[in-house]
């Protein structure tokens, strides 16, 4: 049986729901195809040609030896990649309803300061229904860039492996905001107008979301290392001033995967200035995520409704789609979808291993303990529900170390800044933005050790459960109990999850400023390594 054929009998379910193209344009079927365009372009192509594909070849499955006489493109049922023999890079097209529509151009860089690329081969590394793989080489200025481009079924992201000589993706794309996701914190999110700087760095830990002009498209970036540091480019002066695309640093041997989230109304916006309420209506049923617009790229994160979204009215905001909820269609995708698709981790999981901390959440355990207490097994399983209380526990306390580490540094910070003050006083300025980032850390820090340490770090409720092992209706208790628990876990998920984005953000300004100010870099120096001490997890 042929690979296409096995597939049919696996994904028959979904053809009516994942096709894209109409049948006479392209197959239903989600799967991977890579094609010869039999005449390479010198420049960008038309959306028609990849409709219609006149003139191109479709290969044979499983042939990787042939040889191109025009572009390559790879295509499965939601993308189109396109890699031109005179291009920069590869061109991505979402295949939309009507026609495909270009979004990006991914362009390989072989230094910090980019340079000009000539195609000098393109390899194939796998060609079948379940995965579409190019391996690109290039001649730059100054070295040779391999770089790879992969396309799986029905997935709506490009993955881009970075070989050998590549140290930068640089992204262009029609952008309108760029936005760092914080899962139980604030996001930050940058138009054209937040800093007069021709860039910035990003205080991303693994991904950020590009807004896409026209509020259809998101573009979502996953980095597979943490030290793959990102920037967003500005263009323009004044009011004109936009964002014209980012760069990932490279890290040999990873991945760097740019998804798309794709529905009309996807993302919208709400300018400030507007007197009437925000109009925008979801496009589908999920969790959707509201942020209040501040300066500098700061904002405040909500869960999204229409009621909190009209009492912001004459504050900027910005919505988009957070994770799905029970209703939302399984064609449609959310930002936790293309996380979980690409690195395989929730979001939970991730504060877990970037902090350092064990896996018995409050809200993991107290949920299992809550589900024997329905069943009934709460008394012959005594001794695993006090372990289990008792990691917790643990867990509290060592979560509650990280958030005492983040306040300890945040006042050693202020501590030098009063120094700079009293040795420098003609550095007031810049000894004034550290003050202000170092209380952005206090700030976020939730709940208070003190509150904690009053109901013992959460073990006076785990005795009160412990005491209810084998009563009889107890679980309304229980619950009750548990609730309480969850509370404390909340709390510090989102002081951790505050905090760091706070002490990134402010190591980030540090170098900026460092930069910019040669003359107080001592200063700054000694400001960012407290940072660093802070943000590596021993």
């Amino acid at each position: 049986m042929s690979g296409k054929l096995f597939l049919c009998s696996v994904v028959s379910a979904l053809v009516c729901v994942s096709a894209i193209f109409s049948v006479a344009q392209e197959p239903v079927l989600p799967f991977t195809y890579m094609y010869d365009t039999g005449k390479s372009s010198a420049k960008l192509l038309k959306p028609s040609a990849i409709r219609k594909k006149s003139g191109w070849t479709e290969l044979a499955e499983d042939d990787t030896k042939h040889q191109f006489k025009g572009d390559t493109v790879l295509v499965n049922n939601r993308i189109a990649v396109v890699v031109r023999k005179e291009g920069a890079g590869a061109e991505v097209y979402m295949l939309t309803e009507k026609n495909p529509e270009y979004r990006t151009t991914l362009i390989p860089e072989g230094s910090a300061k980019g340079s000009g690329l000539k195609q000098i081969s393109v390899k194939i590394k796998e060609n079948n229904p379940s995965g579409a793989y190019l391996s690109a080489e290039y001649k730059a200025a100054e070295r040779e860039i391999t770089i790879g481009y992969k396309l799986t079924p029905g997935e709506p992201s490009v993955t881009v492996h970075c070989d050998k000589g590549l140290k930068n993706l640089k992204i262009t794309a029609d952008i309108r905001y760029v936005l760092v996701p914080n899962f139980f914190g604030d996001d930050m999110v940058f138009t054209g107008t937040s800093l007069d700087v021709d860039s910035i760095p990003l205080p991303a830990e693994k991904m950020f979301l590009n807004m896409i002009t026209g509020g259809n498209s998101i573009m979502m970036c996953v980095c597979e290392d943490d030290k793959q540091d990102c920037r967003v480019v500005f263009s323009g002066a004044g009011k004109k001033r936009i964002i014209v695309g980012a760069e990932v640093l490279a890290v040999q041997d990873k991945k760097i995967w740019i998804s798309f989230l794709e529905d009309k109304g996807i993302w919208a916006d709400h300018q400030a200035s507007a007197k009437h309420a925000m109009k925008w209506v979801p496009p589908f049923s999920a969790r959707w995520r509201l942020n209040v617009l501040e300066d500098a790229g700061l904002a405040g994160s909500f869960l999204y409704t229409k009621e909190l979204a009209a009492e912001k009215t004459g504050r900027g905001l910005l919505v988009y789609p957070l994770e799905r909820d029970r209703t939302t269609p399984y064609t449609a995708f959310c930002m936790r979808d293309i996380m979980k698709n690409t690195l395989g981790v929730g979001p939970c999981e991730y504060i877990i291993s970037v902090e350092g901390l064990s896996a018995a959440t409050p809200h993991e355990v107290t949920e299992w303990v809550k589900k024997l207490f329905k069943k009934k097994r709460d008394k012959r399983n005594a001794d695993q529900i006090k372990e289990r209380l008792d990691q917790m526990v643990g867990h509290i306390k060592h979560a509650q170390k990280r958030i005492d580490k983040y306040e300890r540094t945040a006042n050693q910070i202020k501590i030098v800044c009063a120094n700079e003050q009293n040795a420098c006083p003609e550095n007031v300025k810049i000894i004034a933005i550290i003050n202000k980032l170092a209380d952005g850390i206090n700030q976020s820090i939730v709940m208070k050790k003190e509150a904690l340490s009053a109901c013992g770090f959460g073990a006076q409720y785990s005795n009160k459960i412990l005491r209810l092992i084998g009563k009889k209706g107890a679980l309304a208790e229980c619950g009750e109990l548990s609730a309480k628990i969850q509370e404390i876990g909340n709390a510090q998920d989102r002081s951790l999850a505050k905090c760091r984005m706070a002490g990134r953000w402010l190591s980030l300004q540090c170098k900026e400023l460092k930069e910019a100010n040669p003359d107080v870099g001592n200063f700054l120096k000694a400001v960012d390594g407290h940072i660093q001490t802070l943000l590596v997890i021993k």
